[in-house]
């Protein structure tokens, strides 16, 4: 959603705290995990509403995310779309006193100011709904793919944090949980799958699920898992894009059920898990 001129100016008649404008090419942004050019300047602006200009830390973890935003918008919409234009040419980050976490409306990020007081450090928020900004599905589509494809992003690209799929309880989880369940189920299935082939522990499991070593073979396989699986969330996305995915979608890409692939999952994340009893 565009804020009107208008609105912008009344905002920051009464009180706004920071509106910070970042502009971030391809030209020497920090590496990521994930390598892709961004061809378009990206421009964040951070709205703080007056109700929050009483906690200098929200002003410092303002500045964090416009950061953030500036290089991860365009590196998030060149993976999940290609060289399609960027959604929006601009995202606005507002914080402001409210329940939950964050929410997403169109290229408006809404952050709730209480949740950042108690979590300043969690800033990989943003990388999450900037997901969102970028899937801009026009048709229905199921959230637990919606959420999963943003907490791939977030936790696995964005984080690197290739271990915590381990962690889920294979007994108390489904894959529309959303959010890293589903995140942890996508991962898999693009790394463990061909079409037509069979599941179960593969060669890639210890790569899927497990945490890296700084061997260089495993950094050649690392590799070569995180192009497969980047590859199968652009064209599951791009299915929700053009209001064309179903369930047949993994039947396609795999030739097998969500229902058939979901305990194949468990039984590898179980087999993994006694390997590691400590999780």
């Amino acid at each position: 959603m565009h804020i009107q001129v208008d609105e912008m100016w009344k905002l920051y008649n009464t009180g706004i705290v920071l509106a910070v404008v970042c502009f971030c090419s391809c030209q020497n942004r920090p590496s990521g995990p994930v390598q892709v050019p961004a061809n378009h300047p990206t421009v964040v602006d951070l709205v703080v509403l007056p109700d929050c200009s009483a906690a200098p830390e929200l002003e410092s973890w303002g500045k964090d995310a416009v950061a953030i935003a500036g290089e991860w918008y365009p590196k998030i919409s060149e993976l999940l779309n290609g060289e399609e234009p960027l959604a929006s040419p601009a995202v606005t980050i507002v914080i402001k006193r409210m329940d939950g976490i964050a929410y997403t409306s169109e290229n408006r990020i809404t952050v709730s100011a209480n949740w950042i007081e108690r979590h300043p450090d969690d800033t990989g928020l943003v990388v999450h709904e900037l997901v969102h900004v970028v899937q801009d599905y026009r048709v229905p589509t199921p959230a637990w793919i919606a959420e999963g494809i943003a907490d791939y992003i977030r936790f696995f690209l964005y984080e690197n944090q290739w271990d915590w799929a381990c962690r889920i309880d294979p007994d108390r989880s489904h894959y529309t949980d959303g959010y890293q369940t589903s995140a942890a189920f996508l991962r898999w299935i693009a790394g463990t799958h061909r079409r037509g082939g069979t599941a179960g522990v593969t060669s890639d499991m210890p790569v899927a699920l497990e945490s890296r070593s700084g061997d260089a073979r495993e950094e050649n396989s690392r590799c070569s898992l995180l192009e497969r699986e980047t590859a199968f969330i652009q064209k599951l996305n791009r299915s929700c894009r053009d209001g064309v995915y179903s369930d047949d979608f993994f039947v396609e890409a795999t030739g097998e059920t969500l229902d058939v692939l979901w305990n194949e999952f468990l039984f590898d994340l179980r087999a993994t898990r006694k390997t590691r009893p400590g999780l």
